[in-house]
């Protein structure tokens, strides 16, 4: 077992993105909301299922994720998942500061997209030599094996979630950062 895209305990890419993208909008709940402890991980199991079986995409999927479970949702955590190239600036709270990250920062800002394409670029081999359309159809296979895995092993994704959870906690890395909002630019 290895550990992939901060997901411990995983057999492969496929699985720990799944689980990653999952866990992404599970941080992004609103701790004070009403569902908690061992309902939380029912519910989230649920909703895991229910969000991927209407997907088609990744993106339908973490939007389909978020809305089910918005009632206990933060979304200043959940604008993490950024697409590539975008220009993201961390605003304090009072203004009176302006970072901009880029999708190099370390791990603090990973899009969708540049999951999918890491994921692409160790299981498939030759990626990068591909022409754009070559990527472009090893990419939406890459989506819809994440997505049958959310489908079919709902139960995993939910345990490793977690686990992610119960890492962090112990690690002090699971509160939501309050101070800054994140803003993309096009």
């Amino acid at each position: 077992m290895s550990a992939y895209y901060g997901i411990d305990n995983v057999s492969n890419r496929i699985d720990s993105a799944a689980a990653a993208l999952t866990y992404t909008v599970f941080k992004s709940r609103d701790r004070k909301g009403p569902v908690s402890g061992t309902s939380m991980w029912s519910v989230l199991q649920s909703r895991i299922a229910n969000a991927a079986e209407m997907s088609n995409t990744i993106e339908e999927y973490i939007q389909l994720l978020a809305t089910s479970i918005k009632s206990w949702f933060n979304p200043k955590e959940l604008a993490r998942v950024i697409q590539p190239d975008q220009r993201i600036f961390r605003v304090s709270a009072d203004s009176s500061e302006i970072l901009e990250f880029n999708s190099d920062s370390v791990g603090n800002i990973y899009g969708h997209w540049d999951l999918l394409t890491d994921v692409a670029k160790h299981e498939c081999d030759g990626f990068d030599g591909l022409d754009p359309e070559g990527q472009s159809i090893v990419l939406g296979d890459i989506e819809r094996e994440i997505l049958k895995v959310c489908r079919k092993q709902y139960v995993i994704i939910t345990m490793l979630c977690n686990v992610k959870h119960q890492l962090d906690k112990a690690l002090g890395q699971d509160s939501a950062e309050e101070e800054y909002i994140d803003v993309e630019v096009n």
